[in-house]
């Protein structure tokens, strides 16, 4: 950029923008994956107290991890 003599954008906000970004990602699928694990328990007629709360801890895990993966 300072070699055009474009405007850049300062570290500061490309990593508000990222922290930002990846928080949505995050809540989204979070979200996503509470929905599709609930209304699949509630069809099984399973108890979502039983299977719903392990089920979508272990998924937040499993994407928590694979997004800190996907970051570095």
């Amino acid at each position: 950029a300072r070699a055009l003599g474009l405007h850049h954008i300062a570290l500061s906000e490309i990593l508000r923008i990222v922290l930002e970004a990846g928080f949505l990602n995050i809540s989204f699928v979070a979200i996503v994956l509470g929905f599709t694990v609930s209304i699949i328990s509630w069809r099984l007629n399973l108890d979502p107290d039983d299977v719903t709360i392990p089920i979508l801890s272990s998924l937040a895990d499993l994407f928590g991890i694979l997004f800190l993966l996907l970051v570095i």
